[in-house]
């Protein structure tokens, strides 16, 4: 249920986040200074009502913005209200908990008296992945379609890929939570008797970024995965009289750490089809062959 601060407008929020964002924000004075103590109070009691994981991304969203973005962000796609200006700051005036939740009241006294807490305190508290080591993003291929080209049918062609992202061994928050996951991709290819296409930058694939939509990304508590199709399949084949010669497409991967928003970018994997044209016979297609590729994800 993780909900980013750049989810577009037209996605619609969880009541139950929503209501809870409109709550607690308010609380906030609106002061540069005090973003910090409140951001940390605000995951405080997200624990109570196990929001957890979406404080967790929005604190982590809206703090690499300005204060005027920030505060854009919570009063227009929020509807937050934030309290008038000078309001009480939050270091003099905590808000007092509710009696039947001593747990809360002692987290929020750490926060007034030691600084921000630290994560271990509460058991409910999943550790992060620094603390458990690394993730890990494997990504598997395998050519699918013909194997032999034929000038005169229409034809499937390219490849089917899966990049699974996981959390640290051990780790009991979400993913999604923990990482914002990012596929990008580029790629070329030459008709007999066309003009060929040339290799440019990478670029956003589709929808293969947050907030995974569509049937191609799936997420669960542990994982995201990314479902793929390159080259030429459904509706849209190497139809009859056209000639592919050769397609080559190339993918990374971008992994960014929610809490530091530092990245990990992974290395490029490339993937071909060559069919020289050989007068309009039958022809054999070399591919790149299926594989597996697992690397973990350490960030600089």
């Amino acid at each position: 249920m993780t909900t980013p601060a750049n989810q577009p407008a037209d996605v619609p929020m969880p009541t139950e986040w929503l209501a809870f964002v409109q709550q607690r924000a308010a609380e906030w004075d609106g002061v540069e200074e005090t973003w910090g103590l409140f951001a940390q109070m605000f995951r405080l009691y997200a624990l109570d009502v196990d929001l957890e994981d979406e404080a967790d991304a929005l604190v982590a969203d809206l703090d690499g913005l300005t204060n005027g973005e920030r505060i854009l962000i919570l009063t227009t796609r929020y509807g937050v209200t934030l309290a008038p200006q000078p309001a009480r700051r939050l270091v003099d005036q905590p808000v007092a908990p509710p009696a039947a939740q001593p747990r809360k009241r002692e987290r929020e006294n750490d926060v007034q008296q030691q600084g921000p807490p630290k994560r271990q305190r509460s058991e409910r508290l999943a550790p992060s992945g620094a603390d458990l080591g690394p993730g890990t993003l494997e990504v598997t291929w395998r050519r699918t379609g013909a194997t032999i080209q034929k000038l005169n049918a229409d034809q499937a062609m390219g490849f089917h890929q899966v990049a699974t992202l996981s959390r640290p061994d051990g780790s009991t928050k979400k993913v999604e939570a923990l990482y914002a996951f990012y596929q990008e991709v580029c790629d070329a290819y030459t008709e007999h008797g066309g003009k060929p296409t040339k290799m440019g930058p990478f670029e956003q694939d589709k929808t293969f970024k947050p907030p995974y939509g569509g049937e191609s990304t799936q997420r669960s508590d542990g994982q995201i995965v990314f479902t793929d199709d390159p080259g030429w399949s459904g509706t849209t084949l190497i139809f009859a009289g056209q000639w592919l010669t050769s397609y080559t497409v190339s993918f990374r991967w971008r992994v960014v750490n929610r809490h530091t928003q530092k990245e990990w970018v992974s290395p490029t994997l490339t993937y071909t089809l060559t069919c020289p044209y050989a007068g309009g016979a039958d022809a054999p297609i070399d591919a790149t062959p299926r594989g597996q590729q697992t690397w973990q994800i350490t960030f600089p």
